[in-house]
């Protein structure tokens, strides 16, 4: 403790001497009397404070789920005990891996509160990065639940899981433990990209955070009544800035939701509903935020007040479109800082005018007990103006690198300019230092890059990269995108023989590195240029061409006019000069950002929204078309039967649709086959023109006129995934009733609710949709799509049920017509009560079903108690899939297969299949 109290009096005293001098290139934050109480505080501590003083007042909000001061501080409490007696002390590390909720927040604080220091565990980390973090950083144990724990590697690192150790937990005493947390106390460990090939841990001592976090409070100028969105991973420094910022001043902390983000339109409708005063952001969203919001002539929430951005280089083009969208009403402060100095030792605030030039944005000043140093080769002063190297000194300083003390060493250097024993980071950042005494961010002065948030060494990149079979050298660096945005380029040689794809590297990648390491852009070379001295020659790299990449698969031209215009949309967005309708959007350089800057583009084309997840369930031209192509037909008009195969000899296949209304069964059509004819049935009221039916009865009586016209007799074929199994069971009731037998009544993982009853209420609604988001947190950004696609049906009927209880912002990336529809069928659903029926049920039921019913027992509840409304009994099948994956791309053609069989056995039984179908 002396040493650090020496170490804190020695920067006041530097800060003190050095800014006597206005052209002086040292700038150092005074120390306003925020060093007086550091010695004795923790940023735990500070929470407490807040905790002690207003334990009534909202802490945490996510979604529905919400938790006091008091409430919050009582969980991380009993947390703590339980953790200190599990060895859970000073300088022992904990991993923490559980995705964004409440309980991450409460084994956050548990452990610092224990005595401890974190370490975050992205989920969404490919396993074997995560093994390597948890081996490297000597980990004592891993804080997790049951949904986060699952991605985690299987290690001899001993696990506490909230939810299996919950009563024990809960069991221990709510009170605070004295004596944690000192000033020169481990607080985190956080890994960055390493230029070895292996990510570095960095580590963060209580002094550090804690003078960052009482900065940023007077900075931000948060208090009790705001609302601050928390948008960062716990892997990135940010979310303690976010978190501790919030927590230490008596505001609340809003958790953010994936969906939430799906759209910029979205992102500022969530915001506006949920009243968030202050934003902390990547730069690079709000570079698209701000970009959307002016092409949209859109303006900020009333309710924001504050945006807080960093982690890159704001472009002035955006900053002149920002005065427009803040219309002076909101403030802006960019902030800077490598992780190794505790987030940021810099802020610069935009000032209020809105006229004249805008030139580059600023880093700003250090804050306070902070100095940042401009220095040439020679670790001499540069004047104002002239471009060097930034050092950082004062109390952000890190401890150094875990387990690395050559890279410390070099690194981490004695600082001139201070007291004895003060070190200073050299940041590796080209700076100058302006007249008004902000610094502007110039570059590198290495081969590190920057990118959407992200600092990147390129080196552990191309170690990865060497290590995919078929590549021989490789090499990474930063180039430009359509719009000048920063991008990263691979560059590789590969063996003759190898027929290498582009798909086949980034899954490669995708299982060591995490999403955003993972090259957008991939240039085949024979030989990389070389210096006369025998070193790669980078400067001699060409410039990526606008083309796809020539190792990619066969180009397929647009064959249709939707085609052609979303493939000329996504050659506008990526860059590229053609796309083929085959192509994967990722494949060619798409990320999540340029997926937003995508959709807008569709929408505007097709004049309503998609939503994020489009793009990932439908990642090629083709699979998009097709999807475009079926919103529309469901649109325009108000027959319910579409004719999505009406070719072939077969007799005909009828397809109720799920709770959305509209059918979704163009892939099960292609896999049956050109002979057997399918129709879809939809809901009416998609297009508005006429209400939507409120009762199952309705929808089936509809639905056999319907079908009587195409087919006046029977024996009928009938279908329905999940919702639309209720209505095909309903429509052969009342065709029974009519003297007509179906012949197949195929239920594609349709539930018997009524007999497996389920809740419905609000906090039953928090629980799943608080499970699900943290899903997709634990999952690999990669895999995001399948998840999606895999539980469609049932984030959809989530959703719906979430509507019926009033939560419409849910719902408005969707047109009022098609909100109406779901709402008419869950309502519909949850009324049915289904009678008895005469013949057999044919189910197919997902194989997974079993493991999410554990996960999620409603929406993939076992398919059972039909048998006791079936005459003939039921017939069971499993397929490949989850509840949604059945009737799409991905499981359809299993589906097929076994639906084949049974249509084959159904008309074998009816000698006489559809002889009175009218063509």
């Amino acid at each position: 403790m002396g040493a650090v109290s020496r170490r804190l009096e020695g920067v006041e005293s530097s800060v003190q001497t050095n800014m006597a001098s206005a052209h002086e290139p040292l700038l150092g934050g005074a120390g306003d009397g925020v060093a007086a109480s550091l010695a004795a505080r923790s940023v735990h501590r500070m929470f407490e404070e807040q905790a002690a003083r207003a334990p009534d007042a909202e802490a945490v909000v996510f979604g529905a789920e919400r938790l006091t001061y008091g409430e919050l501080d009582g969980r991380a409490n009993r947390l703590a005990q339980y953790l200190r007696r599990n060895g859970v002390g000073p300088e022992v590390l904990a991993g923490l891996c559980i995705g964004r909720s409440p309980g991450m927040l409460v084994a956050l604080l548990g452990i610092l509160k224990a005595g401890g220091a974190y370490l975050p565990l992205d989920p969404a980390y490919p396993s074997e990065r995560l093994r390597f973090m948890l081996e490297d950083s000597g980990a004592h144990l891993v804080v997790t639940d049951e949904t986060s724990g699952s991605r985690l590697p299987q290690t001899s690192v001993r696990r506490i899981s909230l939810d299996n150790h919950g009563e024990a937990i809960a069991a221990e005493s709510r009170q605070s433990l004295e004596g944690t947390g000192g000033p020169r106390d481990l607080a985190y460990v956080i890994y960055t990209s390493g230029s070895t090939g292996k990510p570095k841990g960095v580590e963060i001592e209580h002094a550090s955070i804690a003078n960052h976090i009482a900065a940023a409070v007077d900075r931000f100028g948060l208090c009790r009544g705001d609302r601050l969105l928390q948008f960062a991973s716990l892997s990135f420094d940010t979310s303690a800035q976010e978190i501790f910022s919030t927590l230490a001043s008596g505001a609340t902390l809003v958790l953010r939701s994936d969906e939430m983000i799906a759209t910029i339109e979205g992102f500022l409708d969530a915001c506006r509903s949920m009243g968030i005063t202050a934003l902390d952001l990547p730069t690079s969203y709000w570079h698209e935020l701000v970009a959307a919001g002016s092409a949209a002539r859109r303006t900020l929430p009333e309710s924001v007040k504050l945006v807080i951005i960093g982690g890159e280089k704001a472009l002035p083009e955006r900053f002149a479109q920002w005065r427009a969208l803040a219309r002076d009403r909101v403030r802006l402060v960019n902030g800077y800082g490598p992780t190794e100095t505790a987030v940021a030792a810099t802020f610069w605030e935009a000032p209020p005018e809105t006229s004249g030039d805008v030139g580059p944005v600023p880093i700003g000043r250090a804050i306070p007990n902070v100095q940042t140093y401009v220095l040439d080769r020679r670790m001499q002063r540069l004047p104002v103006g002239v471009v060097g190297e930034l050092f950082i000194g004062g109390a952000g300083v890190a401890r150094g690198y875990r387990n690395r003390s050559e890279l410390t060493a070099e690194k981490f250097l004695p600082d001139p300019f201070a007291g004895r024993g003060a070190r200073m980071y050299r940041t590796g950042d080209r700076v100058r230092l302006l007249p008004s005494g902000d610094l502007e961010y110039m570059g590198r002065v290495d081969s590190q890059i920057k990118l959407r948030g992200y600092r990147i060494e390129p080196g552990e990149i191309e170690t990865a990269m060497r290590q995919v079979a078929g590549v021989r050298e490789a090499v990474v660096q930063s180039g430009e995108g359509p719009r000048g945005e920063p991008r990263l380029v691979a560059y590789l040689v590969a063996d003759p023989e190898n027929a290498l794809l582009v798909r086949d590297i980034r899954t490669s990648l995708g299982e060591t590195l995490p999403a955003y390491m993972v090259p957008s852009h991939f240039v085949r070379l024979d030989a990389l240029p070389m210096t006369p001295s025998g070193k790669i020659d980078r400067n001699g790299l060409p410039a990526p061409e606008a083309s796809r990449p020539d190792f990619e698969d066969r180009f397929v031209a647009p064959r249709n006019a939707v085609e052609a215009r979303i493939a000329a949309i996504w050659c506008e967005v990526l860059g590229l000069e053609r796309v083929g309708v085959t192509d994967n959007f990722f494949d060619l350089g798409g990320h999540s950002l340029l997926a937003l800057r995508l959709l807008a583009r569709i929408e505007k084309y097709l004049e309503h929204q998609l939503g994020l997840a489009t793009i990932f369930r439908a990642p090629t031209v083709e699979q998009l078309a097709e999807m475009v192509q079926e919103r529309r037909h469901s649109e325009h008009g108000e027959a319910s039967l579409v004719p999505i195969q009406p070719q072939g000899t077969k007799p005909p296949l009828f397809c109720v649709h799920a709770n959305s209304g509209i059918v979704h069964y163009r892939a099960l059509a292609r896999q049956l086959g050109p002979d057997q004819p399918l129709y879809g049935l939809q809901s009416q009221g998609l297009n508005g023109s006429r209400p939507p039916y409120e009762t199952v009865e309705e929808m089936a009586a509809h639905y056999v006129h319907e079908i009587r016209q195409l087919q006046p007799t029977g024996p009928y074929y009938l279908g329905g995934h999940s919702f639309g199994g209720k209505v095909a069971f309903e429509m052969a009731r009342q065709l029974l009733a009519l003297g007509e037998k179906t012949a197949l009544l195929a239920f594609f993982d349709t539930a018997n609710d009524r007999l497996d009853p389920s809740p419905t209420g609000v906090g039953f609604l928090r629980h799943r949709s608080r499970v699900h988001l943290e899903a997709l947190r634990t999952i690999r950004p990669g895999e995001r799509a399948s998840y999606l696609v895999q539980r469609a049906g049932t984030l959809r009927t989530l959703a719906t049920r979430a509507l019926s209880h009033g939560y419409d912002a849910l719902f408005r990336p969707l047109r009022h017509a098609q909100r109406q529809v779901l709402a008419a069928n869950d309502r519909a659903a949850r009324a049915y009560v289904p009678g008895f029926y005469g013949g057999r049920v044919t189910i197919f039921r997902a194989k997974d079903a079993a493991k999410t019913a554990a996960e999620d027992p409603v929406f993939s509840a076992p398919l059972r108690g039909w048998d006791e409304l079936s005459g003939e009994g039921v017939e069971f099948h499993e397929v490949p899939g989850d509840h949604s994956t059945l009737v799409h791309v991905e499981n359809s053609r299993f589906l097929a297969r076994a639906l084949e069989e049974c249509l084959r056995e159904a008309q074998r039984r009816n000698s006489d299949p559809g002889r009175a179908i009218v063509r």
